[in-house]
């Protein structure tokens, strides 16, 4: 279910920590990397829109990280929605 406004691209830049398994050694070229966390298709199984990055449990790693930069300042949640553009962020 939708609620608020979408924040379409190009407003939304993400990159992430792994950026993707194409990091990993033998990979290369795989489509899955974080850019389509914001490309608009949601609830899908289709690796065209999806983020696949390597993960790695032990304490010792370094934790998997997303970070979306916007170009304009934009209150995603909170008691005053009136606040928001004319786009949205799905979570």
């Amino acid at each position: 279910m939708k609620s608020g406004h979408e924040l379409l691209w190009p407003y939304i830049e993400v990159t992430a920590s792994p950026a993707s398994v194409n990091v990993l050694e033998g990979y290369s070229g795989d489509p899955r990397t974080a850019d389509k966390l914001v490309d608009g298709v949601n609830l899908t199984s289709d690796d065209m829109h999806v983020w696949l990055a390597p993960f790695d449990a032990s304490p010792a790693a370094a934790p998997v990280t997303v970070t979306v930069n916007l170009d304009e300042l934009v209150t995603l949640a909170g008691p005053d929605k009136s606040c928001l553009p004319h786009h949205t962020l799905y979570v």
